[in-house]
């Protein structure tokens, strides 16, 4: 018989293994929820299932079946009803439509009666006859003329004030300009005359090489 040391394993007996019981909270939160989930959970529904379980009866939850698409199957009267609702409201429309079209067609066979002939439906030609419907202006009486003519003057007299305004802005603004321009003028002449007077008194002008813009006058002799 080998002895201890040549053997993998000094013991043939299972390692131990912990208790059923969750170590933590997390731990039995997860069970919970892999075992029965927590949907439909109640005080009464945890003291019926202890009594079962002493009286030895077990009842294991039925899973719920999924369609395709994930949703629950609906209700067939729903689906009719809605389906009659849908049907309902198509029906409705197309009368409207159809009724809408006579009555076009009615007011226009007066004027085209070849052209709304076509749409308009039999009976409603049997029942009415072509053209006789049919719409025009209604002309106006001789107090609303006379409310238009006034309020069109009242439109010319408005406009013209507003023209005359901006007319007297135009030549205020044209004034200033000219009163603007006269004294610049004045000052331009007084200025030129001035200069015209220094040269004509023999003095010799020149621009100050500083200040192109001013001219200056040269005193003493000139340079040989």
């Amino acid at each position: 018989m080998a002895s201890g040391k040549s053997m993998p394993f000094s013991s043939l007996h299972p390692n131990p293994t912990g208790g059923r019981k969750p170590r933590n909270l997390g731990a039995f939160i997860a069970r919970v929820q892999a075992e029965r989930g927590f949907r439909n959970v109640t005080e009464n529904s945890l003291k019926q299932e202890v009594a079962d379980r002493k009286n030895g009866f077990t009842q294991v939850p039925e899973e719920p079946t999924c369609t395709a698409d994930g949703d629950d199957e609906a209700d067939p009267t729903d689906a009719v009803a809605a389906r009659v609702e849908v049907l309902r409201n198509i029906d409705i429309a197309h009368n409207a439509a159809l009724m809408t079209l006579d009555f076009v067609s009615l007011l226009l066979s007066k004027e085209s009666p070849a052209q709304a002939g076509v749409t308009l439906s039999l009976q409603l030609r049997e029942w009415t006859g072509i053209g006789t419907l049919g719409i025009a202006k209604r002309e106006d009486n001789d107090e609303q003329k006379q409310r238009d003519a006034d309020r069109a003057k009242d439109n010319r007299d408005i406009s013209l004030g507003w023209a005359l305004i901006d007319i007297y802005k135009t030549k205020d603004s044209a004034d200033k300009a000219a009163s603007h321009l006269s004294k610049e003028i004045e000052r331009e002449e007084r200025y030129w005359g001035e200069v015209l007077a220094v040269h004509q008194a023999g003095w010799s002008m020149c621009r100050l090489p500083a200040e192109r813009h001013t001219l200056g006058v040269k005193l003493g002799f000139a340079e040989v």
